[in-house]
Order: structure tokens, then sequence, then C-alpha cells
């Protein structure tokens, strides 16, 4: 997943957790929401993102 968010440049990345959610559907074809969802909280626990006030930064 953070591979498909790398490739993507700076600017264009999603800024809200509801459209990094449908990015990664959208990239991501077989996978359900609940498991997409579980990525999102890996990715934040992992501190690879963050979300403050609403709204994702990236941290790679």
């Amino acid at each position: 997943m953070k591979e498909s968010l790398i490739k993507i440049a700076v600017k264009n990345r999603p800024k809200k957790r509801s459209s990094l959610i449908g990015f990664l559907g959208s990239h991501n074809k077989g996978i359900s929401k609940k498991d997409i969802d579980s990525i999102v909280e890996h990715l934040l626990k992992k501190k690879i993102i963050s979300e403050e006030n609403g709204v994702i930064k990236y941290s790679f």
C-alpha cells in the first residue's frame, strides 16, 4: 500500500482519511473495506502517516 502512495506526487496524495480509504480501495480491488481500515490503522501505528485535525500527513 505504501508503494502506491509513494508513486503519487506529494501535492496529489489523499488529504483526508475517507479519500485515503477510497484511493486504497480503488487501487487494490478485492480487498474489503474492513481490511483497508485495518491497513490505514497500521500505517498510523507505524507512523508512516499521521492525522492532525482531519488531515493526513505522510512521513516517507
